[in-house]
């Protein structure tokens, strides 16, 4: 029988460690003693990557960056496969293999965000923490490719990294994801009409009210900072424009949270759809006992507390299996 193809083994090797500290990415704890050996570099062309001008220094560290991850192999699904048992066993190296060996899947999901508020170079290493996350909870039983897993959490760590540091006030991540989809949406129409599209058309292919996608792409526009000269007597705009605290975004996350838990409900049967409304009053109404609940369908309290339970753990399975809606509903750290 021939024995199962087994992953690279961990050797030393300078020049990733080295890289990876000079793009910020320390952070993931990366050792030189867990690199792997790599046959010598091919000598190829360093795609064009387009920062932002001015970048300097960076570019240079980006571009060796690029030219070492290129060097590291991509592994096989067997490999992958051992590498993430090695990872459930706590293997450091393995984490840090499995890392490594998908940086490019980071670089190539990291560049359509550029000009986002974020350079190249900090939106790799908010992808990076998005894929590190993605190594640490892979589950190769499920039967699919780390990278198609990893994909995610790469784009939501890249778009949570936008939505925190990229502007002076922050917006809320699933709405800052809202407004990629309506700005994709945007450019694919004026694609296809060969004209700008209006807000009624951009909002029927998103499927959204047009006042809400009017909203949210009004708001989307960079913040003017308040200390910025109004006119030459130096009157700033804090003197003229009241704080307006972030309520829009407050309500408008508000009003999209309650439609994801609507559409969310709506895949679970009736009977069940209505005893979790009812148990967390989701319908506006006071949440009711299992008791009261059970006394209109005429079962045991036990009978309704093995629905919910039921509903509940439907619930978490969809979402954990839906990035948008996992996007929505739980906080990654």
């Amino acid at each position: 029988m021939k024995d199962a193809e087994a992953a690279p083994t961990p050797v030393e090797q300078d020049d990733i460690g080295q890289v990876a500290h000079d793009v910020g990415l320390t952070a993931l704890g990366l050792r030189r003693e867990d690199q792997f050996d790599q046959p010598d570099a091919v000598d190829e062309p360093i795609p064009e990557l387009n920062l932002t001008p001015g970048a300097g220094d960076p570019l240079d560290a980006l571009s060796k960056f690029y030219r070492d991850i290129t060097r590291v192999p991509l592994l096989t699904e067997k490999q992958e496969i051992e590498l993430a048992k090695r990872i459930e066993e706590g293997d450091s190296s393995a984490l840090n293999h499995l890392i490594q060996s998908n940086l490019r899947l980071v670089v190539s999901i990291a560049k359509p965000h550029v000009g986002h508020g974020l350079d190249l170079l900090d939106l790799i290493q908010e992808g990076t923490f998005g894929l590190t996350r993605a190594a640490e909870l892979f589950d190769y039983r499920k039967g699919y490719k780390f990278s198609t897993y990893a994909t995610w959490w790469i784009r939501q760590s890249v778009t949570r990294g936008i939505a925190d540091q990229g502007r002076t006030i922050r917006i809320p991540v699933h709405i800052t994801e809202v407004i990629g989809k309506i700005k994709k949406t945007q450019r694919k129409l004026s694609q296809d009409f060969g004209r700008e599209p209006t807000t009624e058309e951009v909002a029927m292919s998103v499927g959204m009210d047009a006042e809400r996608v009017s909203l949210l792409l009004q708001r989307s526009r960079p913040a003017i900072s308040l200390e910025t000269p109004k006119n030459d007597e130096g009157l700033e705009l804090k003197d003229i424009i009241p704080d307006p605290r972030q309520n829009v975004w407050r309500e408008l996350e508000s009003t999209l949270l309650k439609e994801d838990t609507m559409d969310l409900l709506a895949r679970l049967d009736p009977e069940s759809r209505d005893v979790v409304v009812r148990r967390y009053g989701l319908n506006g109404e006071p949440s009711e006992t299992l008791d009261n609940i059970s006394r209109t369908y005429g079962v045991s309290r036990e009978h309704i507390h093995k629905i919910e339970d039921t509903a509940l753990t439907r619930l978490e399975e969809i979402i954990n299996t839906s990035p948008g809606l996992r996007a929505a509903f739980v906080d990654e750290e």
